[in-house]
């Protein structure tokens, strides 16, 4: 039998899987929101209209968590937002809830290959990366009812996902010699690494924490200056993530558009200064850039300016790159 691979990419604003025997043609994926809290955190209006948009209930020491909603379900300032991420009981939530996502969509309890990521900084800790994989591995009991096996866990710098998947995309003869530069913006952290074939150069690689969260401060902080009143990050944030940029604002509509356009102006070259810096150190010349995660349109005209002679590349599904390169990964090996 096949073994059964979970691609999982934990971020910040999304939980993005892609899962499958090995041998699949057309592995299932799955994006949900980020927001985890403890039960009782959770506004009383989080009830869905199906079983599509019902929430997902997990245990945690005996406590009764929900995880993959929208952050501003959550009462209070729960939010857990630094480096050490996949450290807290958020992280955890949405892991169990991503082995609960696998193992009744894809019919398994026994997952035989996990691959997820870190960011680029945290990866190259190695006693950080392996903790990280210990946690995950083993006998997981996600709920009074369910449990779930991990036989191997396997960490990878979190935008070499994209890499891979954009490798499956064009094919390996189009970048066996190229140098490939990945940009992941995410919410907390952009996060970058440099390729050559299967190598990544570390001394070229690394993570800002320049990303979309401080973009959407500074969104949240224009609005404010021209209405009088702030709209909320996690608003924001949700609009960004959906795609709806107009929001209601009581008797009036707002549209977004223009004040991330410019918010990303200022943010984005701010992000990706100390990459270019590094990269000009180390004499890097890249044949293609790549871009992934839910912040990469957001980056691209940065990135563009930055390498203006580069063929600047993104995935059909930026959003879920990482996770199925992830998955790719662990169904060759």
């Amino acid at each position: 039998m096949s073994p059964f691979v979970l691609g999982m990419d934990i971020g910040y604003s999304n939980l993005k899987l892609v899962f499958a025997p090995a041998d699949s043609k057309d592995p299932r994926t799955k994006v949900m929101p980020a927001g985890a809290a403890p039960h009782e955190m959770i506004t009383s209006s989080i009830k869905g209209d199906g079983p599509e948009n019902d929430y997902l209930c997990v245990t945690l020491d005996g406590e009764k968590w929900v995880a993959g909603v929208e952050g501003n379900l959550i009462g209070g300032n729960y939010r857990q937002l630094h480096k050490n991420y996949s450290t807290t009981q958020a992280y955890q939530a949405l892991f169990y809830a991503a082995l609960h996502t696998a193992a009744m969509q894809g019919d398994c309890l026994v997952i035989d290959r996990l691959v997820t990521g870190l960011p680029v900084d945290q990866h190259q800790d190695a006693a950080y990366k392996n903790a990280l994989a210990d946690r995950l591995t083993g006998i997981h009991k996600i709920s009074p009812l369910v449990q779930v096996e991990v036989k191997e866990t396997i960490v990878l710098p979190q935008p070499a996902g994209a890499y891979l998947d954009q490798l499956d995309l064009m094919g390996a003869d189009a970048m066996s010699d190229a140098v490939a530069v990945v940009i992941d913006p995410g919410f907390f952290s952009v996060d970058y690494v440099v390729l050559q074939g299967s190598r990544i150069q570390n001394q070229s690689s690394g993570t800002s924490k320049r990303a979309c969260s401080v973009l959407i401060e500074a969104v949240d902080e224009m609005v404010r200056d021209d209405l009088g009143r702030l709209i909320g990050t996690s608003r924001i944030e949700s609009a960004i993530r959906t795609g709806r940029y107009v929001l209601k604002m009581g008797p009036t509509s707002i549209d977004l558009g223009p004040y991330i356009a410019k918010a990303a102006a200022q943010v984005a070259p701010q992000a990706l200064s100390h990459m270019q810096a590094q990269m000009r150190h180390e004499d890097v010349h890249p044949d293609f850039v790549i871009l992934a995660g839910g912040g990469s349109k957001l980056y691209e005209e940065a990135a563009r300016a930055i390498f203006p002679n580069v063929e600047v590349v993104s995935n059909p599904d930026p959003v879920l790159a990482n996770a199925m390169g992830f998955w790719l990964y662990g169904a060759a090996l």
